[in-house]
């Protein structure tokens, strides 16, 4: 391994979810018929995304973890993404670096956690922040 000498830009690029009841295959994420991922449009900056695993007694558990936030509370917002609420989405995202990761799988879901709210002041931001997270038992995929 040598010293890496090239770009390495923080944040996410992207963020896409899927109901983890989407899928006819997974390795290659295969969708079923009338299915794919539905693009979370969040704002520049927000999105973070951390991993790391440890030993357990069965076997390395890998816990990746991050969030994004959505621009002012609105309908269109719960409509879409409060399904995926608790238990029950895939997330693809891709950095700024151009590296694509899938994490979750059918039955193993992410869970997604919502805080929305108007802030205090004037130029406080009006909005959805949204947190991720899941330990597996195998590593994410790439896309």
């Amino acid at each position: 391994m040598n010293h890496y000498e090239g770009d390495n830009i923080g944040s996410l690029l992207s963020a896409e979810i899927a109901h983890h009841t989407d899928f006819d295959n997974f390795n290659p994420a295969v969708f079923k018929a009338g299915k794919s991922w539905i693009k979370i449009p969040f704002k520049e900056e927000s999105g973070s995304f951390k991993g790391g695993n440890e030993d357990s007694d069965n076997g390395q558990i890998y816990s990746y973890d991050g969030e994004f936030f959505i621009h002012r509370i609105r309908e269109e917002v719960r409509t879409e993404l409060h399904p995926f609420l608790g238990q029950h989405g895939v997330l693809r995202l891709t950095d700024l670096n151009g590296e694509v990761y899938i994490i979750g799988a059918p039955g193993m879901s992410v869970t997604l956690t919502v805080s929305a709210g108007t802030a205090e002041k004037y130029a406080g931001e009006n909005g959805s922040l949204f947190s991720f997270a899941i330990s597996q038992p195998f590593e994410y995929l790439k896309a």
